[in-house]
């Protein structure tokens, strides 16, 4: 009897394992396969910038996504505007935000407001904690201040793309998403470091020049 019990027992949990109904997979991470984010720069600091992320697949399941929100001195982040909620943070700082994509999500769009000096040049960007793909496209594009340009450095390289009116525009293509976007401009009769650089090894070039030509004429008249 004993042994016909464990017979029974033994292929009822056989059958159980052949019939079980097999393991639900984990969700995958969401991962960014590109972005383009949008920073329009304004003379009184009030910056805005409007960040569209693309995942690399769509969410099979409401899928909360931290966003990394980075603290300068200079040009404070105070609102966020996620898909399913507006962050205030004007009274109050956070380094990160968490935002919940609606299942079926692969795009979604992120906007925040700075308050920067007259003298920053630096923009902090809102960006999500999550794996980037190998492949991610990323483009950025940075309107200046009316009647600015490039006059300094820049954080990625950029390349003006438009000048409509008195208005410049520069792009960046790349492959990673920086926290930070630096676009050093300022007015047409404002000389960068760099030109300032070219311009006084340009004068001490001409005047090496001169006084090798002088040293030369002086040469030749002692030796009549």
């Amino acid at each position: 009897m004993l042994v016909r019990s464990i017979g029974v027992g033994a292929a009822t949990a056989v059958l159980s394992c052949v019939f079980a109904a097999p393991a639900t997979a984990a969700p995958a991470e969401p991962t960014l396969a590109a972005a383009e984010v949008t920073v329009t720069m304004r003379d009184t600091g009030a910056d805005v910038v409007r960040s569209e992320f693309r995942l690399t697949r769509p969410t099979t399941e409401a899928t909360p996504i931290e966003l990394l929100v980075p603290h300068q001195r200079d040009a404070r982040i105070v609102s966020v505007t996620t898909p399913d909620d507006e962050h205030d943070l004007a009274a109050r700082s956070a380094n990160r935000i968490t935002t919940e994509l609606a299942s079926g999500t692969q795009e979604y769009v992120v906007e925040h407001e700075l308050d920067r000096t007259a003298q920053a040049r630096a923009v902090p960007l809102v960006i999500p904690d999550i794996p980037t793909d190998r492949a991610a496209r990323v483009g950025i594009s940075v309107a200046l201040p009316a009647g600015q340009r490039l006059v300094g450095d820049s954080m990625p390289s950029f390349r003006q793309a438009d000048s409509g009116g008195d208005q410049v525009t520069v792009e960046h293509r790349g492959n990673s998403l920086p926290s930070t976007v630096v676009a050093d401009y300022g007015s047409t009769d404002r000389l960068s470091l760099g030109t300032v650089v070219s311009i006084g090894s340009g004068l001490f070039l001409a005047i090496v020049v001169v006084f090798w030509a002088v040293g030369i004429r002086r040469k030749e008249r002692a030796e009549q």
